[in-house]
């Protein structure tokens, strides 16, 4: 009997042993970042340390192909996102120093970033996406995806790119003839701004002039309560054509989907600052900076989300006017407070 169970004991120790022997061990092989990857820059203030929190804090993205089964501790915020086929997203703060990965078929695996091969510096900074290689893991190519008029499209970041620089001038400013049905030219720069890179102003809609609070009790006076239905806004309440008269005005929403449905999207960098291209029918090219949002006297989202003013309000609502917007997944129009202070992109017949 005492044999039996020696043997029984024994045999345990070694099933116990083979379960134990049997996990494999992760090697890093490197941690670099990605130069012309911008996932980061769009999401970095949007991200929330957890979600019972509600301060928005800037962070980093580290792409790994070691996304199924994987869990991750240490300097993270809230939880790894998976996006399919072993994509694993992680969020992590400024200056992160260190994770600790594990898995039920893997060694835990600690990894501190300073010592890490290909890794270049002693920490984290926010608004970077960085790619960690696990040997025997491959990366799928870097894509960012973003929703257009006509349904999912997927979007390279491409390194190499031309924007048309100018077509010709009318007033002054230059302009860019997309080929688009309309006919309708677009401004090379944001009002307000000096080139195609810069934000430029912010404006609430109807108002002329960029001003410091933005709130429904700065909004003017003669436009709190105005109506347009579905008509464009009246000449005296656009800023396009206040700031650089001749023919320039606000785009109409027409014009805004226009440009939305006929016009391909790379997601591009101009002078150190992440944007759309956006390319037209005959391959000319305007590029849109995204400036965030004025609300209060805080700017939100600056170098992550755009919003343009169109010339149109919500048809029947004093309230409400329509604006074009980029982002972190879409591309799209919608519904606005006419308070809040937006980019303008004028155009020109």
């Amino acid at each position: 009997m005492k044999k039996i169970i020696f043997l029984f004991l024994s045999a345990l120790w070694v099933i116990s042993g083979f379960e134990i022997s049997a996990k494999q061990k992760l090697k890093v092989d490197s941690l670099k970042e990605l130069n012309r990857e911008f996932t980061a820059q769009m999401l970095q203030y949007v991200r929330y340390r957890s979600e019972s929190e509600d301060g928005k804090e800037p962070c980093a993205i580290i792409k790994t192909a070691l996304g199924n089964g994987v869990k991750v501790e240490g300097d993270i915020y809230g939880e790894p996102v998976n996006r399919g086929n072993g994509e694993l997203w992680i969020y992590v703060p400024q200056y992160a120093k260190q994770i600790r990965i594990t898995h039920e078929y893997y060694d835990p695996l600690k990894i501190e970033f300073a010592s890490t091969p290909g890794f270049e510096g002693d920490t984290i900074l926010a608004g970077k996406t960085y790619e960690l290689s696990i040997a025997g893991f491959q990366m799928r190519p870097v894509r960012l995806f973003i929703n257009g008029g006509q349904g999912m499209s997927d979007y390279e970041v491409f390194e190499d790119f031309t924007i048309t620089i100018s077509d010709g001038v009318t007033a002054d400013h230059h302009y860019v003839d997309l080929g688009l049905p309309s006919g309708t030219k677009w401004a090379t720069c944001n009002l307000g701004a000096e080139s195609n890179d810069q934000p430029g102003n912010f404006y609430s809609w109807g108002e002329i002039y960029p001003k410091k609070v933005y709130t429904s009790n700065t909004l003017q006076e003669a436009i709190k309560d105005v109506i347009f239905d579905d008509k464009p806004i009246r000449k005296e309440y656009d800023a396009a054509n206040a700031a650089w008269g001749g023919s320039w005005r606000l785009p109409t929403d027409e014009e805004a989907q226009e440009l939305m449905d006929l016009c391909t999207r790379q997601l591009v960098l101009v002078n150190g600052r992440w944007g759309v291209k956006l390319t037209g029918l005959n391959g000319h090219s305007i590029f849109l900076p995204p400036a965030g949002h004025m609300e209060g006297v805080n700017l939100n989202g600056p170098e992550a989300l755009g919003y343009y003013w169109t010339s149109n309000s919500v048809n029947g609502s004093s309230n409400n006017a329509i604006a074009f917007f980029f982002g972190t997944g879409s591309f799209i129009k919608n519904a606005n407070a006419r308070w809040r202070g937006f980019s303008i992109r004028p155009v020109c017949d």
